[in-house]
């Protein structure tokens, strides 16, 4: 009873510093769907139980002076410290139930952190204070004053701070006393005072250390019931401090861990004494928390103790409490071994499993080896895992972790040991250090060179490159780098060696060296070139000697050209005798030979000759052409000789023509010029020679024969073309006459339009009386149109042809868009930008918009036609819908969108049906109704605006008759009731 009082007083103590703390506390920015990678060699966790909601494990965050934040995780509470700023980085984690919410404290607030000496008395089992859990080691946070800043990138964070606070009905439903307690500094030690020597631990208490777990069947049945009815009450086990990153240990997702990872585990200091280990209570199978950290394990030997890792018993294992009697299962203490760490090529490893205090025969336990946590791509074997030897063969590199079940009759416990297959060591080679080129060299004035280390291996990378002079000429300074490649500069004459040494990031380093030569400047003596031997014929007796092919390593600084003493005497003119060029004249028959010297700019000369053949005049006999053979009829009784196609080398000086046959004698003109004339021909044949001499009386002849037939003529035939079909709005169209025939030749044509066909459309050119007839402005309509050719007999043919002009397929989608500008003034320009206009306006692309026809609609106005058209395929759309919203938006709402003023709106042809009462009149556009109807004024002016027939003038006329008579007879009987 006094306990329960000090126990009482101690919480209501701690509850009143509670909620002086928390007044004190705020909550800060909160992230949903967050994780935080828990690296326990950097950060501080404990797990808190009974806090079921985001509120209650921050009010538990507020409790610790030193929580950093509040960590709810898969429906459980986790605080944090995180003792730097960037430890505790959020996450964003898809699918994973998790919320991270951090706290902010004034830099005054008390502090009052838990010492790694103090531990956690949790409360005891509710309806009976003398039964105790086990106390378990508090975690200790560093002092920390202010909250870290973290990125505000996930999402819902809310940054307005309010005030913890919790109501005493709402502490009692999460248990928040029993929080209370565990944040209390009671019963402390101080664990480095722990044992070195003892291994074991024994956490199987005696009876009356903790008392039985039993319920016995009467007397404590009640507590029992109570116990079974509310579950959710009994305090929890903490997990303890754990001290391996999550990152060695591949922290996952809790979704995505293997699902048998159920269990609590608790890790116990190094080498810890019997009487101060901290283990785990069984309780019933309702009171068994699984945990959410399923990653965060112990892998390392310095985080394990040497002998075993201690667990709780799962809950499939637990004691339950039958309404009648319960039996005690006893809690073994399983070691597992320590934990192994091997390194490639070995990859075999034995785990041997005990128990540490046996109290039954090892035969009497079974063995159950589980596979917890592995690397991707396991395919190792395990052998034995029904046996305290567990063997392991073709582990790939990684991280393990394995459990054993030792399990007998009323007995139960679990071992974990880690495996860690570390990679094969390599052993480093040294790198290979390679330049490129070897050796080189370079003559003055070139000062500057290149030497490439890039070709340099190594089997991992090249840390570091080092060019170094070891000899060279005097100079100010040495060459030196430290990159790949070596630019030397203003380099002197001499010989120079660069050494270049190669380190990798192991250290290992390596040389080679490269030479250099630097030649003094040399000038050679020029080289002349005067250019090939050349050769020419008289008359012509000028020519151009070149010698810019003449050369020198620096530069030829003058030129001279001269007569050759061999040809000494000859007559000949020179000009640019001091340039690359030397141009001859006046030469005469014989050779010349002139010599060419070139001078450089070191005064050297070299000389060079050409030769100059001038040939004597050559000369060839004329070639005479008198022309092809000819054929005359009847009565034509003259002719024309042409033998001016006729040729010589040197020229042709002399033409003679001559009759040298025929029926009768003829009479010519200008028989010794190129052209002659001959007249007097009759019926028959005539041959006439013509001869041509050169200047140096060379000759030659040529003849030609002139044949007169008697007159005989045929009509000739017309072929007009045939038929031909044009489509609108395509209204030109050309009718070739040319394939008609005649014997003598057709002299003239004319094209006549049929008496029947369409008046409208126009010749152009005047080509009605030329062989191809030029038509446009058709309209549709069947045309006809006859050719009628003459020869120079008057003999004549007729042929005809027809043109069949269909309508226009986008008719019914044309519309005419009526602007207020002159003709001549619409440029193509305007054009284009209009057409995007009308593309904007109807929400179409501006290639959908095809412009038909732009013409004159009077002096100060254009009418533009074109149509739209959309979809795939493409299909043109109704006029009469495009003109409407044309209408809708140009005339109304938009008066001033396009470059010019709109006038009007339209579809381009009149498509109005006029409810089959009239006719559509094309130039207003509107309806003419027929005798005895008129239109519908209503849907005329108040419904669609359309022009129509609709209404019969009879029924208007009997309809308005009927209304009057009611009219009245109403007006009538109102009068005669007021009467009344």
């Amino acid at each position: 009873m006094a306990l329960a009082l000090e126990l009482g007083a101690l919480c209501l103590l701690l509850g009143i510093l509670t909620g002086c703390f928390c007044e004190q506390c705020r909550e800060g920015a909160k992230y949903s769907d967050a994780i935080i990678s828990p690296n326990l060699e950097t950060m501080k966790i404990m797990r808190v139980p009974h806090a079921v909601s985001v509120l209650d494990c921050t009010a538990a965050c507020c409790d610790l002076s030193d929580c950093d934040l509040s960590w709810m995780f898969e429906r459980h509470c986790y605080i944090v410290s995180c003792q730097r700023k960037g430890n505790c980085e959020p996450k964003k984690m898809e699918k994973v139930k998790s919320s991270l919410t951090f706290v902010l404290r004034p830099p005054q607030r008390p502090s009052a952190p838990l010492g790694y000496g103090q531990v956690l008395r949790p409360m005891a089992l509710q309806g009976d204070p003398s039964d105790e859990v086990s106390s378990l080691k508090e975690l200790s946070f560093l002092s920390r004053e202010e909250s870290p800043d973290y990125p505000d990138e996930y999402g819902d964070t809310e940054q307005n701070p309010f005030r913890l606070s919790l109501k005493p009905e709402e502490k009692e439903d999460v248990n928040y006393a029993d929080w209370s307690l565990l944040v209390a500094t009671e019963n402390g030690f101080n664990s480095s005072g722990l044992s070195d020597g003892d291994k074991h631990v024994d956490l199987v208490r005696s009876e009356e250390e903790r008392g039985p777990l039993e319920t016995p069947t009467g007397a404590n049945e009640s507590k029992g019931n109570h116990i079974t009815e509310r579950p959710g009450e009994l305090p929890e086990i903490m997990l303890g401090m754990m001290e391996k990153s999550a990152n060695e240990l591949g922290f996952q997702p809790p979704d995505e861990t293997n699902s048998t990872w159920q269990e609590e585990v608790l890790t116990t200091s190094h080498n810890p004494s019997s009487s101060d280990t901290l283990g785990f209570l069984s309780t019933t199978a309702t009171q068994t928390q699984t945990s959410d950290l399923r990653n965060f394990m112990q892998d390392d030997a310095t985080s394990l103790p040497t002998g075993a890792v201690f667990t709780q018993a799962t809950a499939t294992d637990q004691v339950l409490l039958p309404t009648s009697a319960t039996k005690d299962v006893k809690e073994l203490l399983v070691s597992a071994g320590d934990n192994l760490q091997v390194t490639l090529p070995e990859n075999d490893v034995e785990l041997h499993a005990s128990v540490v205090t046996p109290f039954l025969s090892e035969s009497a336990y079974s063995y159950e080896w589980s596979l917890m946590s592995h690397p991707d791509g396991y395919n190792g074997e395990m052998e034995g895992k029904h046996t305290p030897t567990l063997k392991l063969s073709q582990l790939p590199v990684g991280a393990y972790v394995f459990k054993v079940t030792v399990s007998a009759e009323n007995a139960f416990g679990e071992g974990f040991v880690n495996v860690t297959v570390q990679p094969a060591v390599r052993i480093n080679q040294p790198p290979v250090a390679i330049v490129s080129p070897k050796a080189q060299e370079i003559s003055f004035p070139t000062t500057s060179a290149s030497i490439d280390g890039n070709q340099s291996t190594d089997d991992t990378e090249i840390a570091s490159y080092h060019w170094e002079e070891i000899e060279g000429p005097p100079r100010e300074k040495k060459a030196s780098a430290d990159t790949p490649v070596l630019h030397l500069s203003d380099l002197v004459p001499g010989n120079y060696t660069f050494r270049l040494t190669v380190i990798d990031f192991s250290g290992a380093a390596n040389s080679t060296e490269a030479s250099l030569r630097v030649h003094e400047k040399v000038d050679f003596p020029p080289v002349a070139n005067a250019g090939p031997n050349q050769e020419i014929s008289l008359p012509c007796n000028s020519v151009t000697v070149n010698g810019n092919q003449s050369s020198d390593d620096y530069e030829i600084v003058s030129y001279e050209w001269s007569l050759s003493p061999k040809s000494r005497g000859k007559v000949v003119a020179m000009q640019g005798v001091r340039s690359p060029y030397l141009q001859l004249s006046s030469m005469q028959e014989g050779e010349y030979t002139f010599q060419l010297t070139v001078t450089d700019s070191a005064e050297q000369q070299s000389t060079a000759e050409v030769t100059v053949i001038v040939q004597p005049e050559k000369n060839s006999p004329p070639t005479a052409v008198a022309g092809p053979d000819k054929e005359l009829t009847f009565p034509v009784q003259s002719t024309v000789l042409d033998g001016s196609m006729s040729t010589d080398d040197l020229g042709i000086v002399y033409y003679h023509w001559e009759n040298i046959s025929g029926p009768t004698s003829v009479q010519m003109e200008d028989t010794d010029s190129a052209v002659a004339t001959v007249t007097g021909l009759h019926v028959g044949t005539y041959h006439f020679r013509l001869t041509v001499k050169d200047s140096q009386g060379l000759s030659s002849t040529a003849t030609i024969s002139v044949t007169v037939k008697e007159e005989s003529n045929r009509p000739p035939q017309a072929h007009a073309g045939g038929k031909h079909i044009l489509v609108l709005p395509n209204n030109s169209i050309a009718l070739d006459g040319s394939q008609s025939t005649d014997d003598q030749g057709i002299v003239s044509y004319l094209w006549i339009r049929d008496g029947q066909s369409p008046a409208a459309g126009d010749v152009i050119h005047g080509s009605d009386h030329e062989a191809i007839l030029q038509l446009t402005n058709l309209v549709e309509g069947s045309y006809s149109f006859h050719l009628k050719v003459t020869d120079g007999k008057g003999e004549s043919d007729i042929d005809m042809a027809t043109v069949e002009v269909r309508p226009d397929p986008k008719k019914n989608g044309l519309v005419e868009l009526i602007l207020q500008v002159g003709v001549g003034q619409l440029t193509e320009q305007q054009k284009d930008t209009l057409v995007r206009q009308l593309a904007m306006l109807l929400n179409v692309l501006d290639s959908d918009i095809k412009v038909q026809k732009i013409h004159t609609y009077s002096d100060i106005s254009t009418a533009v036609v074109f149509y739209v058209q959309n979809g795939h395929p493409f299909k043109v759309m109704k006029a009469a819908d495009v003109a409407q919203m044309l209408r809708l938006q140009l005339l109304k709402e938009k008066p001033d969108f396009l470059l010019f003023k709109v006038l009007r709106v339209d579809t381009a042809g009149c498509l109005l049906k006029c409810s089959g009462h009239g006719h559509c009149d094309p130039i207003t556009k509107r309806c003419i109704c027929y005798q005895l109807w008129m239109e519908n004024l209503i849907q005329r002016y108040l419904n669609s605006g359309e022009s129509n027939c609709e209404w019969s003038i009879l029924y208007v006329t009997a309809s308005a008759f009927i209304l009057i008579v009611l009219m009245a007879g109403f007006v009538w009987l109102c009068i005669c009731c007021c009467k009344r």
